[in-house]
Parts: C-alpha cells; sequence; structure tokens
C-alpha cells in the first residue's frame, strides 16, 4: 500500500531563491544547481543544472568554448531558464505541511482516513493519519502526530536557510511522533540535525532517497538528547562520522537503517564508539553497501544488545574471512549475508561462534546455489567447495544453533538427517585428509558434540584413519586404483549418461555417493558398478 498521491506545493520563486548547491526537479528529473546567472549571447537569467541522469543534459558545463559549471559526466549538465524551472518544484516543510492538510480529502469531515503504508528497509510500517486529529494554528499549520510528506519537494524550514528556523521548528511541530521526508530535495544534512534536535517528541524519522551536496558533520546543533527510536537513511549518500554523531544524539534508537548509502567501511576516525554511540540499537540495516565482513565484527561486534544484522549485497567473502573471536555478537539473534561473494565454508562454519543466533539468511551466494545447477558447458556445479551436500543442509549441521533457514523453520528430522550425513561424509574423512587431528577440529567445530550426540566414537574413528592405507602392501598407486562406473538411470534426461573415474580401491561407498551427487544434480534411482 503506497502513500496517497497528493502534488507538491507550489511555492513561487522569490519565496526559495535558487543557488548552487541546491536541489532541483523538472519534468520528474533531478539534479543540482550549479549556476545561477547570464550566459553569453543570451538574454535573460539561466541556471545551470547538473542532472542525476549522466544522459539527461547536453554537456559537461561548458558551452561556446566557456566554462560556466563542471558537470559529472559528459552529457549530465544543461541550462534551464530560469522563469521556467522557477523554484524546481522545491518547498519548505511547514508548506508541505500546509499542502498535506489541505490535499486531506476527509479533513472537514471529521472522521479517520485509511492508514497509509510504506516499506521501511527489511519491513512495512503502517501509520494512520487521521482529520480529528488536525489542529491548525495561526499560520494554518497542522500539527499531527503522524505525517509523511515524502515526494512533494521538501527542502528545508520556513525562514532564512536550514539555520535560519532551528528554534521555531520544535515550538511548531510538537506533536510530531512519526515524520517521512523521502524522495524530496533535501541537499543540506544540517536539516536532519535540526529535525532530530528540536523534534523533541519525533521517534520514527525517514529521510531515505535524499541526496546531500553539503555534509557538513562538524557543525554542532544544540538541543536536548533525542527521544529519536527508528532513523531512516536508505539510499542516501552519507558519511558515517555524520551519521554516528547524529546516533549519540539519540540514546534510545533502537533501529538504523543505512541500505545502499555508499559505505565501503565502518571504521572511522576513532571520534566515536560504536557500543556508546548506539546503546540501545537492536537493528542495523547495512545492505547494499560495500562493508567488509571484518569491518562489521570489530564494529559491531561488541553491542551487547544488537539482535538483527542486515549485510546481504556488500563484499562479504570476497577474501577468506570468519568470525575470528568468542564473544562477538552477543544478543544476535537474526543475520542476513544473502547476495555477498560467499564460496567457502570458513565464514559460515565460524559463526557457531554466535550462541543467540537463530535465523540466517545466506540466498544467492556462490555456496548456496542449488546444486542443480549444472553447466554442461564446464561440467561443473555451482558447488565450488569439496563438499557434496545439499547447501541447505550443510549449513544447518555446521550451525546447530539456528532455528530457520531462509526463512523456513528447520524440523528435527531434516536436522538428524543433515548433521548424520555431514558427520559421516564431511568430519570424519576429514581426519585422514587433513593433516593433523587438531586442523581437522578447526575445519569441523560440532565434531565432538556431533559424535557424542549420535554415539561415534571419535577416538576410534581418529585411530582408524590414521591407519588406513590407499594402497595394498606391495601394490603401487597405479596398480591400486580401480575403474568406477557411475550410470544414471534409464529416467534421468541428463546430458551425461555415464561418468567413468579411476578410484582408490579402499574408497568408502559415502565418498561413492557424494561423487554421485556432483555428477547428477538430482536425487534419481542410480546405478553403479566395478570393472
Amino acid at each position: 500500500m503506497g502513500t496517497p498521491d497528493i502534488p507538491a506545493p507550489a511555492a513561487p520563486a522569490a519565496h526559495l531563491p535558487l543557488k548552487p548547491g541546491d536541489r532541483v526537479e523538472l519534468r520528474k528529473e533531478r539534479g543540482y544547481v550549479r549556476y545561477v546567472g547570464p550566459l553569453e549571447g543570451q538574454k535573460g537569467e539561466w541556471v545551470g543544472v547538473d542532472w542525476d541522469c549522466k544522459t539527461r543534459g547536453r554537456h559537461d558545463g561548458s558551452v561556446a568554448g566557456r566554462r560556466y559549471f563542471t558537470a559529472a559526466h559528459a552529457t549530465s549538465g544543461s541550462f534551464v531558464r530560469a522563469a521556467k524551472i522557477g523554484c524546481g518544484s522545491r518547498c519548505t516543510l511547514q508548506d508541505a505541511m500546509r499542502a498535506r492538510a489541505d490535499a486531506d480529502p476527509v479533513a472537514d469531515a471529521g472522521v479517520g482516513s485509511a492508514p497509509v503504508g510504506w516499506v521501511v528497509g527489511n519491513a512495512e510500517v503502517h501509520v494512520n493519519f487521521r482529520a480529528r486529529d488536525l489542529v491548525r494554528d495561526e499560520s494554518g499549520l497542522v500539527d499531527v502526530p503522524v505525517l509523511d510528506v515524502s515526494e512533494m519537494g521538501v527542502c528545508g524550514f520556513d525562514g532564512d536557510g536550514v539555520a535560519g528556523s532551528d528554534q521555531s521548528v520544535g515550538i511548531r511541530m510538537n506533536a510530531l511522533r512519526s515524520l517521512r521526508v523521502a524522495e524530496s530535495l533535501v541537499e543540506d544534512w544540517r536539516f536532519v540535525q535540526v529535525l532530530v534536535a528540536h523534534l523533541q517528541g519525533l521517534r520514527y524519522l525517514d529521510v531515505s532517497r535524499n541526496r546531500f551536496d553539503r555534509l557538513d558533520c562538524d557543525r554542532e546543533i544544540s538541543g536536548a538528547p533525542s527521544m529519536l527510536e527508528e532513523l531512516v537513511l536508505n539510499g542516501c549518500n552519507i558519511q558515517l562520522e555524520g551519521v554516528l554523531a547524529l546516533c549519540e544524539r539519540c540514546p534510545k534508537l533502537a533501529q538504523l537503517r543505512l541500505f545502499n548509502t555508499g559505505l565501503k567501511s565502518l571504521r572511522n576516525s576513532g571520534k566515536f564508539d560504536a557500543v556508546k554511540v548506539l546503546p540501545s540499537v537492536r537493528l542495523i540495516d547495512l545492505g547494499g553497501n560495500k562493508v567488509p565482513w571484518r569491518d562489521a565484527q570489530d564494529v559491531l561486534g561488541r553491542i551487547a544488545t544488537l539482535e538483527e544484522l542486515f549485510l546481504g549485497n556488500n563484499d562479504i567473502g570476497l577474501h577468506e574471512e570468519e568470525l575470528n573471536a568468542d564473544g562477538l555478537f552477543p544478543a544476535l539473534h537474526r543475520l542476513s549475508l544473502s547476495e555477498n561473494p560467499i564460496s567457502s565454508w570458513s565464514l559460515i562454519t565460524s559463526l557457531v561462534r554466535m550462541p543467540s543466533l537463530r535465523s540466517l539468511l545466506i540466498a544467492d551466494t556462490p555456496l548456496t546455489k542449488d546444486e542443480d545447477d549444472w553447466d554442461p558447458v564446464t561440467k561443473q556445479t555451482a558447488m565450488t567447495d569439496s563438499s557434496a551436500l545439499l547447501s541447505r543442509h550443510g549449513i544447518m549441521a555446521r550451525l546447530g544453533q539456528i532455528q530457520k533457514l531462509h526463512g523456513s523453520v528447520i524440523e528435527a528430522d531434516e536436522r538428524i538427517y543433515a548433521e548424520k550425513r555431514y558427520l559421516a561424509v564431511e568430519c570424519l574423512p576429514s581426519l585422514k585428509e587433513a593433516k593433523t587431528r587438531a586442523e581437522a577440529e578447526k575445519m569441523h567445530p560440532r565434531m565432538h558434540e556431533l559424535c557424542k550426540f549420535y554415539d561415534v566414537d571419535l577416538e576410534s574413528a581418529a585411530k582408524e584413519a590414521v591407519m588406513c592405507t590407499p594402497l595394498r602392501q606391495g601394490a603401487t598407486l597405479r596398480a591400486d586404483l580401480v575403474t568406477v562406473l557411475f550410470r544414471a538411470g534409464a529416467n534421468v534426461t541428463s546430458v551425461r549418461k555415464e561418468v567413468t573415474k579411476k578410484l582408490p580401491r579402499c574408497v568408502q561407498v559415502d565418498k561413492l555417493r557424494a561423487l554421485r551427487e556432483r555428477f547428477w544434480a538430482f536425487r534419481k534411482e542410480w546405478g553403479w558398478r566395478s570393472r
């Protein structure tokens, strides 16, 4: 359910004169004002705009050999007559509040309007905008608890710039508890700072998809600590230190959403400590950025209250990574690592160090692609790890504490099957394949636990693995190999019907089954014979 379709207020150009750095909108295209003034050989005043769309303009800010401004792209700049662009669809927050109240179809009926809903990060928020709550002051402003003025061209407050109305903001909007100013024309970070500092009753603030050209994060703003509980900055270009400085004013902040903000690191100059700045945070959404795993664990791992962390579509997995210490993320029960280039089991296996983890999302990664994804050209499956287990079974066997995987509940029978296979196909064979027993136990931290639970004598298994030799006495390696033919069933429609492999004579049945699952990516009747 979307927000009501309310037209943006038409503020006159004299009310909001354009200047370089302002965000403007013209015919549904947005950009930054980079020049205001005359053009050589042209009459009247012109506005030079660097459009967000790199093909929207005609040049890079240079016309007839003279440069007026420098655009971000070769064809993103253009000039528009000042009379045509006017105020660039800009308005103040107070103007948007008046327009919103005037456009409410039930404003005069004294009855509640329908709930308004929108998607915020990974959740949908529903609020009510009720006409009976509308109270107008002498300036025509409406004091309401919930207000959504998204896509209405809001760029600041009444007065001379953002700073001109610091004190009046709180006086005129005392009742606001939830404010959404998403996809607007805000270009000054100070606008967000003023909202947080002076709207004392505000609990929810969403300024998503605003592009800030002025990120003066060092300027101090007076005001009492904010009561803000949820801050949404999805799709904004932000500076981490500016966000942390803002959060420092919000000791009750419980949810911080920074989806697709261009963050490449969570490390700052050392001025802010995430544990102190975010003492009450329960949810952090960092999806769609370029944050490495090491930053996430080093900066966020010591936050004792953090329960949900979304790290989907980042750069996690580009390097061999793992959770390298105990005691990190003590309260985390939901973790999303989907759409990351994770191709080895090391990181997943290390998550066993998170005792509170109950739900894991790790879809659309090289490691968790369906085994049925067989490529007939390369003759390989999507699985790059040596494990032939289905990725879902491999994860639930390695992480005994999780209860949900990819959003579905793990049933007891499924877990037992996965753990038994993992123990037989992965853990025990590793005792022979690894250089030392300690190395095998590091690769499979749950091996001791599973052996005890399923009544497997680990000492005997380790001894048998050490004494086992791939060669018969007096035989050469070549002489000890046997040819094994793997044959698909008659009802299997596959490019390959038979696969032949030379294997040591002492190969175990579990290994043969594992190989078979690599050759055919589906569970069908199959047969094999030695020749």
